[in-house]
């Protein structure tokens, strides 16, 4: 998720598209998936990323997150954590990607 990095203070733009895999690097099924994101800054409580996340291509693992307001409504270093949740409590986390948002 490289392609997050460097934004600025108050951008919103683009939408990220973005495949979803695992560690063999094929694409993760999201069928039933109830996607979430989360941003971790040091000193912080975990904080729930105000941006949306939308399944694009369920079988393929293709989303798309658009920035919200308040996640790039200060400069900062920050990880940007991606999670799935399925039925019955299965939960899938992404690796953190590291965001670095400038003035």
């Amino acid at each position: 998720m490289s392609q997050l990095s460097p934004l600025y203070v108050g951008q919103l733009l683009p939408v990220f598209n973005l495949t979803l895999q695992d560690d063999t690097g094929s694409a993760v099924d999201l069928t039933a998936a109830t996607m979430s994101a989360n941003w971790y800054t040091a000193g912080s409580a975990r904080a729930a990323a105000a941006g949306t996340l939308a399944i694009v291509g369920a079988t393929a693992g293709t989303i798309t997150y658009t920035l919200g307001t308040a996640d790039t409504a200060t400069a900062r270093t920050c990880l940007f954590q991606i999670v799935a949740t399925y039925p019955g409590s299965k939960t899938l986390l992404w690796d953190y990607s590291t965001i670095v948002i400038l003035p």
